[in-house]
């Protein structure tokens, strides 16, 4: 059985590797869904949606959101000017290192009875493109 969240956050972001117009500055509306899979137990529940939502929803408001989530090689000098930025902990703050970070955090649930999937979408002007990251 599967179930999910799905929240949604505000952030800027560069990526300083990117060969184009994505190594500037700039901001983007993201999509987060988390699911959750494993056997239903003794309350007919696989894990209570409110201890899903609090633990990644809730973390990713306090985190990610309205936040200039940053690579952990960025300039300094941006750093210092920009003093609410958080370090993304698994690289360059793409869609895919993204999911990766909210996916290490459903991880610390310790719920080894679950897998877990990450798909992260980044909103553009011109579209949605999208991660995904699993544990198994």
């Amino acid at each position: 059985m599967k179930v999910g969240t799905t929240t949604t956050f505000e952030a800027a972001h560069r990526l300083p590797n990117h060969p184009g117009i994505c190594a500037r500055l700039h901001g983007h509306s993201y999509r987060v869904q988390v699911e959750a899979e494993g056997q239903l137990d003794d309350t007919g529940a696989v894990i209570w949606f409110e201890d899903l939502d609090d633990f990644v929803a809730g973390w990713i408001s306090e985190t990610m959101d309205h936040r200039f989530i940053a690579s952990p090689e960025e300039n300094p000098e941006l750093l210092a000017a920009v003093p609410d930025h958080v370090i993304c902990e698994t690289g360059d703050p793409t869609a895919e290192n993204l999911a990766a970070w909210i996916g290490r955090r459903c991880l610390q649930l310790d719920r080894p009875d679950l897998k877990f999937s990450v798909k992260v979408w980044e909103i553009h002007g011109w579209g949605e493109c999208w991660a995904e990251w699993s544990s198994g």
